[in-house]
């Protein structure tokens, strides 16, 4: 098969290229183990790799992928829970500060979801179900008079859908403990194919920004956080945590000069966006905060 063989040719490129050149790198790894600082939850879609849309090493990015990078809220009934386990070792175990929900553009599951995908036969019978944790984001949608065409609709939802899993992601004990703490930190993100563009959530104006954009929006009083335009939760006494993957700290000035991109590769976090995110115990609440009345 013409396909495995060009895998198989990419092994050995990698092989003599990249093992060859990074030797130390991929030994470090194999002899120390991981410690990413950053978990990912991404979509298997073909052409959203996040390591690859952020250029990273071997070793930078926990990722788990699935369809339509959604997080399952917390419980504990039966089945198998794919998504949930590698949160759970992501930052019980590897105590990652960082956790990227990565939403896409042309999204086949949210494009099922929204019924302009129909399966035959029984087809769709795990599909299905899975989409529905993005059943509020669906219902926000059509339900919005500005919705737009096909696609205006199948972008909006994308984009709703991973508030949804960042409210899911404060549902997890283990995760609401660390946020609480100021050891984790969640955003938003979502990439445009279309514009080959990386955007983050900002809970302040509800909108979508592209992260080199260097906006900020000064911090405020203690209390629950989110950084603008990283789609940042987090928990501080004054300013939200600096520490991306260097931990190196930055002070808490609002208007650092630090663009989001050119930051993150410098191993320094982009400047603050502090604004209090009021969340109740109830996850309930924080979904319905993605869906603001008006």
């Amino acid at each position: 098969m013409k396909d495995i063989e060009e895998l198989a040719a990419g092994f050995r490129r990698f092989q003599s290229a990249y093992y060859g050149q990074r030797r130390d790198l991929v030994e470090h790894l194999a002899r120390q183990g991981q410690a990413p600082k950053v978990m990912v939850v991404a979509c298997s879609d073909s052409r959203v790799d996040p390591a690859i849309a952020t250029d990273c090493d071997p070793g930078d990015l926990f990722v788990v992928r699935n369809v339509a990078n959604l997080v399952p809220p917390f419980e504990e009934g039966g089945g198998y829970h794919g998504t949930s386990a590698a949160l759970e070792f992501a930052v019980r175990c590897l105590h990652v500060e960082h956790v990227i929900v990565m939403g896409h553009a042309r999204c086949g599951g949210i494009r099922a979801l929204l019924g302009d995908i129909h399966f035959e036969g029984d087809a769709g019978r795990f599909i299905t179900p899975w989409m529905s944790i993005a059943e509020e984001a669906r219902r926000g949608v059509l339900a919005s008079a500005g919705a737009g065409g096909a696609e205006a609709r199948a972008s909006a939802c994308e984009q709703q859908a991973v508030r949804i899993s960042l409210a899911n992601l404060m549902s997890f004990p283990f995760v609401r403990e660390n946020v609480d703490a100021g050891r984790l930190q969640l955003h938003g993100w979502y990439f445009d194919l279309d514009r080959g563009e990386l955007c983050g959530f900002d809970l302040v104006t509800g909108q979508y920004a592209p992260l080199a954009a260097g906006m900020a929006i000064p911090a405020r009083d203690n209390g629950p956080r989110v950084s603008g335009v990283l789609g940042a939760v987090s928990r501080g006494n004054g300013c939200p945590r600096q520490d991306v993957l260097a931990r190196r700290r930055t002070g808490c000035a609002a208007n650092s000069g630090h663009s989001p991109a050119s930051a993150w590769w410098q191993g320094t976090s982009p400047a603050s966006f502090g604004a209090r995110l009021r969340y109740s115990r109830n996850v309930r609440a924080m979904i319905d905060s993605c869906f603001p009345a008006g």
